[in-house]
């Protein structure tokens, strides 16, 4: 499978997590940057996820795989219920809620059944829309996730990890496991 297979694969895991649980109405990956105002003139049913792909950083092995660090938002859509009311805010209180109950849904099985990741872990909790500051009576809160794909590139060849990129003949090589080892009868 390719990465951006496993990024996909990985993304609607989570996507399908969600449905699963009866918190959202209508839950979609963003593969794109998020952008609020763009995703409030969608057309939805509340309460919604956006699960969106942050940011991922490259990470390489010592034997030439790549490892990437991932950065998730589940974006957590609620609606006023009934009228306004100045002293409580039932969006704000709703989406809060959701995000809590998100974090519990995907803390029961922070691999999300995919193979080769590190386990999802809620790092950040943030109000991107008060119900206060919404024409329409809705509440965003973002949940911030991160995780690591694990080799989403292979590591290099048997015959290219035996030799160092670059070096000189009659240099150092280095193993599969990364060690640098000196070739034989040539100080290292």
């Amino acid at each position: 499978m390719s990465a951006g297979e496993r990024v996909n694969s990985y993304l609607t895991a989570a996507r399908d997590r969600l449905k699963g649980t009866g918190l959202f109405a209508d839950v979609r990956n963003h593969l794109d940057l998020f952008d609020l105002e763009d995703a409030l003139k969608e057309s939805f049913r509340t309460p919604a996820a956006r699960i969106i792909f942050v940011a991922g950083k490259p990470v390489i092995c010592a034997d030439g795989g790549v490892d990437c660090r991932g950065h998730l938002v589940i974006a957590v859509i609620t609606r006023r219920e009934g009228r306004p009311d100045p002293e409580f805010a039932s969006a704000d209180a709703a989406a809060l809620t959701r995000a809590f109950d998100t974090i519990s849904a995907i803390n029961a099985d922070p691999y999300l059944g995919q193979p080769k990741v590190t386990p999802l872990v809620p790092t950040g909790l943030k109000v991107a829309l008060s119900e206060k500051n919404s024409k329409e009576g809705l509440a965003v809160v973002a949940v911030e996730f991160e995780m690591a794909f694990l080799r989403l590139s292979p590591p290099w060849s048997a015959i290219t990890a035996i030799s160092a990129p670059g070096a000189p003949a009659g240099g150092m090589r280095i193993t599969a496991d990364g060690d640098v080892i000196a070739e034989t009868g040539v100080a290292p």
